[in-house]
């Protein structure tokens, strides 16, 4: 690799990390980011990898931006790039069909990416499939951003956020004037 020279993730990072996640948690040191993440999933703050699989497996996981962004854990993706990662992010919502996604980046990436078609409240939001059907999008601060907040709070909104009793589809909407 030639110096100055960005490393682009495999196609298959998000499925390796999660892995490491599952398999390899004690040993992840200090990968603040995935261990919030894994914590808020199971609940415990040392969640067996049984309680971690069964976590992990309850939920799909990508990256919005498909890049490195750079060799620093504070560097942030540049506005193309997050301009450039809104098609691919709503293709995979048609593909792989969420009811609910957890976006972590609310003061630089949720600001940058598509449009929602139904706004409940600035950090809850709905994507309308092309079938009809919505994707509830909570946005939360990044778990390993300044300011970022404990993994039992994460839980906790994690929690509420599932519980939440939101339509399912834009008609749901329409018949009480809502959209």
């Amino acid at each position: 690799m030639e110096e100055g020279e960005l490393r682009h993730p495999s196609e298959n990072h998000p499925t390796v990390i999660v892995n490491e996640s599952i398999n390899d948690f004690e040993k992840m040191g200090r990968a603040v980011f995935l261990k919030r993440i894994t914590r808020a999933l199971a609940g415990k703050e040392t969640p067996t990898r049984e309680e971690r699989n069964r976590a992990w497996n309850s939920c799909a996981f990508t990256n919005y931006i498909m890049e490195t962004v750079g060799e620093g854990a504070r560097e942030r993706p540049s506005r193309p790039m997050l301009i450039d990662a809104q098609s691919p992010f709503l293709e995979l919502l048609e593909e792989i069909k969420p009811r609910r996604i957890v976006a972590f980046g609310k003061h630089h990436m949720w600001p940058n990416m598509p449009e929602c078609e139904v706004h409940l409240t600035d950090d809850l939001q709905a994507y309308q499939r092309r079938d009809g059907a919505l994707a509830w999008t909570m946005c939360l601060a990044h778990p390993a951003g300044r300011g970022s907040v404990d993994w039992k709070i994460l839980a906790r909104a994690i929690g509420v956020f599932k519980s939440l009793n939101l339509p399912e589809h834009i008609s749901e909407l329409e018949t009480i004037g809502q959209t």
